[in-house]
């Protein structure tokens, strides 16, 4: 036995000295780095290269490591390389077809070893071939200029990335001297939430009992609100949030619908779009005039940063994006920040485009970079955050009255109002406080049929499922306010939704509504848009709140912090 493997180690050495073996090696540990970077370079708009880069490195040190190890048993360079082509062919299949391999395969991780044993298999039906024929060659000369034009193609996005404009954002606003005449602001962003108009248009109901409610609360509501162009919350947070980057850049870029989304799509777009997310004019404006400012969003892109706390959901089984979660009916905990910084906000950012990237192409570099202390924060050092899921502040009792007694709501949305009264507790009474609440409730998927339940039979390519789910949150969303109301009667309340459905395709909906029986730009870009004043706070500049929804900040910045903005005249 000892003679034997006496033997093998200089037949192993012989092998691995070989020229050929050793270029087999170098391409094997290159092919999980020429996906990824190929990957990147598609999708430079939102991906972190730090991130992607340190992953494709990890991947390259590891698969060189094992094909030592795999060659060691086949005893041929060319069956290694085959195995390592055939596992990480499988391991970008699943993160690309992620849900139909749960189905198939109930877990990932029998997918898995399913996948890692079939390779071998037939590597080592394959072990007798030539390791020095043309297909050899061939294969290793294809590895290396894919690698070779992929690592050009992430140089070259890289670059211009750096030499990405810095976006118009106002800094310096005019505070009024009058700071006896500040309420509470609560900011509601209703998620693709579609407009009064646009649910009668499409579904023939007037939301008579929505509408007489919200007017009982003293709500102005723009019935045909819509901002065409702003098709998805990256964009839409923005336009509706930073009148001052509208006007001076992105207002171009969202006159004609049916170019907005290529135009905001490119580098510089989306890097200027990126800077007036996380220099939020509507947050900063506030915070001048003395306002604590809190937040109650997903810990992603959207609205940073915030002086006081930053609460957000976190799905304890990570299953992926919250989409992913509502899906598969993952519930949602509370978590905290305290204070989040504008670097804290920037690396928040990075971490989130990550996970979007790497649950898109490559799911296991989700679990390297997670947000959490064993994540970018840890290696870092610029973030952290270890995901301590806060205990619930309203009873059992208080949620069912919310969300009228639907469990499957409460599982996924509580984290939402319990969030509010955490504020409401935590918050000092010595200053004003602005409050920008993400709700995600009416957003797809559509899986919440009017009565709060769950069809199993439901399927979420129809579009037309979203008239339940919008029906069954409206009635939440009245309880809401008034969980607010109860507490601070006086509060200045916005309904201002993003956008409406902007996740189907063209073909789902012609599939839902019927082949030129929609408006794409209605279906897209309508959106639920609702103030609540006071009488007593009411100075007339209201009529412009209602009559556009870029001017919604314009107005409550202008009327509660200084006049800072002309107002915008008629429907975008």
């Amino acid at each position: 036995m000892g003679s034997k493997s006496q033997a093998a180690l200089p037949r192993f050495r012989e092998l691995v000295s070989d020229p050929g073996a050793r270029w087999l090696m170098l391409v094997s540990a290159l092919i999980p780095a020429s996906v990824l970077l190929f990957f990147l370079s598609q999708n430079s708009t939102y991906a972190s290269f730090r991130y992607v880069l340190l992953t494709a490195g990890i991947c390259v040190v590891i698969t060189a490591i094992l094909w030592l190890c795999v060659l060691a048993l086949l005893r041929n360079p060319l069956a290694a390389t085959l195995f390592f082509l055939l596992l990480w062919t499988g391991v970008f299949f699943e993160s690309q077809l992620h849900m139909i391999i749960i189905r198939m395969f109930r877990h990932v991780g029998f997918f898995y070893v399913f996948w890692f044993l079939m390779a071998f298999a037939l590597a080592y039906l394959l072990r007798k071939l030539n390791a020095k024929g043309p297909f050899s060659f061939l294969l290793c000369a294809f590895i290396t200029v894919f690698f070779s034009i992929s690592a050009v193609n992430t140089a070259i996005s890289f670059v211009s990335g750096l030499n990405t404009e810095k976006a118009a954002i106002k800094t310096d606003f005019i505070v009024s001297d009058d700071i006896s005449d500040r309420p509470n602001v609560y900011w509601i962003h209703c998620d693709g939430m579609m407009s009064f108009d646009a649910i009668e248009k499409y579904f023939d109901d007037r939301q008579d009992g929505f509408r007489d409610a919200l007017a009982e609360r003293d709500f102005l509501i723009n019935e045909e609100a819509s901002v065409p162009g702003c098709t998805t919350t990256t964009v839409a947070v923005p336009a509706l949030m930073s009148p001052n980057f509208y006007d001076q850049y992105l207002s171009e870029l969202l006159t004609d619908p049916d170019t907005a989304a290529e135009k905001t799509q490119s580098d510089k777009a989306q890097g200027l779009l990126r800077d007036a997310r996380l220099n939020n004019e509507t947050f900063q404006a506030f915070t001048s005039a003395g306002y604590s400012t809190y937040t109650v969003a997903l810990l992603d892109q959207y609205f940073f940063p915030t002086t006081d706390a930053f609460y957000y959901p976190v799905d304890p089984e990570a299953v992926g994006t919250f989409t992913y979660s509502i899906y598969h009916a993952s519930p949602f905990v509370l978590a905290k920040m305290d204070k989040l910084t504008a670097k804290q906000a920037e690396a928040c950012v990075e971490i989130s485009e990550n996970n979007i990237f790497m649950n898109s192409f490559f799911r296991p570099g989700a679990n390297l970079f997670g947000s959490n202390n064993a994540g970018p924060g840890a290696m870092f050092g610029d973030y952290s955050s270890d995901n301590e899921f806060l205990s619930p502040s309203l009873s059992d009792d208080r949620l069912r009255e919310i969300f009228l007694d639907s469990e499957s709501a409460i599982l996924q949305h509580s984290y939402f109002v319990d969030a509010i009264e955490k504020i409401r507790i935590e918050a000092s009474e010595d200053r004003p406080r602005f409050t920008l609440l993400m709700n995600i409730m009416f957003h797809y998927p559509y899986v919440f049929d009017e009565n709060g339940d769950r069809p199993s039979s439901i399927s979420v390519k129809d579009a037309k499922n979203y008239y339940g789910q919008h029906i069954f949150f409206s009635k939440v969303l009245i309880n809401v306010v008034d969980m607010i109301l109860q507490d601070d009667p006086d509060a200045v309340i916005i309904l201002q939704a993003d956008h409406a459905m902007n996740t189907h395709y063209d073909s789902e909906l012609d599939e839902s509504f019927g082949v030129g029986q929609y408006d794409l730009v209605d279906l897209r870009s309508s959106m639920m848009s609702a103030i609540r004043v006071p009488e007593k706070y009411r100075n007339g500049e209201e009529v412009y709140a209602l009559e556009n929804p870029l001017n919604m900040s314009r107005y409550i910045v202008n009327r509660f912090v200084g006049k800072n903005y002309d107002y915008l005249e008629g429907q975008p």
